[in-house]
């Protein structure tokens, strides 16, 4: 599509990154892109890890300068991000972006890239005072937020970050995340001819029904979601099942829910196997991140609410109940807050943005930059 050169730079700029393929563990083309950006702004210490995750550096420019902030967005998008036909919808005071073909529109991170971008650039052209910046791109979020996990964070200077990556209108502020486990439950009965001997076998796939009777799952309160996402069993209609696999996840704001309706899980999976004298059961459970909370007093969060006022811009202090790069950063004592960027519908064939919110997120980003500069690194 032709790009108008009457169109804001950040919406330029985003157009331009959308049509680039970025399906997890294959990156490399935005990341290329991402490269030459930096060169044209100047920046000069970029740094590319073994998995891919980009690290770039820009000093400050103030004299004596003590104080690192530090942007963050990811690189990949969920499928199908590749061949993305952008198109654009004129209203009366605004404009919106979505994905012309069967695809996403990948606003999921490309708007956070964007924003992030024109920010660096806006700044370093007009100089205003910065302090030192660092810019984290990571890789493969959308697949359990491998680029956060495998960063060495004992490289980073910053004492706060901002994640530019929420499906939530610009001025979201984002202060907690939960935690989320993963399970496999595995019911193992007895195989056995389903027309000949029925009797003789223990049907696995009945005792994972009984199971799911006998739990809740979905909305578990304000805090907490559970949900059952696979099920695996049986070889053929005539054979009594033996085996039986059921796939899940919990997700809490707090921990210690979270691990008690894990724990009332096994207890119906010890009910089941009691009633099949013989059959047994193997639970299995991982932890993909563990939530995090920063207070509303804290510098990353006040910092933020400032740079909103300073713009006009009317501000949410909320929880997310998707898990984020900012998972992993808080847990590693990096405190990080999660801005919205502003897209809606993510992850769908529906999904868009608007002209207004990506400007919007850009001038979110310049005015923390500049609010930064203003702070006394002790006072955080």
């Amino acid at each position: 599509m032709t790009i108008s050169d009457a169109y804001p730079d950040v919406v330029k700029t985003f157009l331009e990154i959308i049509t680039i393929g970025n399906p997890s563990k294959k990156e490399d083309e935005l990341i290329l892109w991402l490269v030459d950006k930096f060169a044209e702004l100047g920046v000069t210490s970029i740094v590319q890890d073994d998995l891919g995750n980009v690290v770039a550096r820009i000093a400050s420019n103030i004299e004596n300068n003590n104080l690192s902030i530090m942007f963050v967005a990811h690189l990949d998008s969920v499928s199908p991000c590749e061949n993305i036909e952008p198109e654009i919808v004129k209203l009366e005071n605004d404009s919106i972006i979505q994905p012309k073909g069967d695809t996403i529109l990948s606003a999921d991170d490309k708007a956070g890239i964007a924003a992030i971008i024109e920010a660096i650039k806006l700044v370093k052209k007009d100089d205003f005072k910065y302090p030192d910046i660092e810019l984290v791109f990571t890789v493969q979020e959308e697949i359990g937020l491998r680029g956060a996990k495998s960063l060495d964070y004992s490289q980073f200077e910053s004492k706060i970050a901002y994640s530019v990556d929420a499906e939530a209108p610009v001025g979201t502020i984002i202060t907690q995340g939960p935690s989320q486990k993963q399970f496999k439950l595995t019911f193992k009965g007895k195989a056995s001819h389903a027309g000949m001997a029925p009797e003789k076998g223990l049907n696995s796939i009945v005792m994972t029904a009984e199971f799911l009777n006998n739990i809740t799952a979905g909305r578990i309160d304000e805090a907490t979601t559970s949900n059952i996402g696979l099920i695996e069993g049986g070889v053929a209609n005539n054979v009594v099942p033996e085996k039986t696999i059921l796939k899940g996840e919990v997700r809490s704001l707090y921990e210690s829910k979270l691990e008690g309706i894990i724990g009332s899980y096994r207890m119906a999976a010890d009910k089941v196997v009691e009633q099949y004298p013989g059959a047994s059961y193997e639970f299995e459970e991982i932890f993909i991140y563990h939530s995090f909370f920063i207070d509303t007093s804290s510098p990353v969060v006040q910092l933020a609410l400032k740079a909103c006022k300073d713009i006009n811009l009317q501000s949410q202090v909320r929880s997310i109940g998707s898990g984020s790069d900012a998972n992993v950063f808080n847990n590693n004592q990096l405190d990080t807050i999660i801005l919205g960027a502003g897209f809606k519908n993510s992850h769908s064939h529906q999904e868009m943005i608007t002209f207004s919110q990506l400007q919007l997120l850009c001038d979110l980003i310049v005015s923390i930059i500049k609010n930064a500069s203003k702070i006394n690194a002790k006072n955080t």
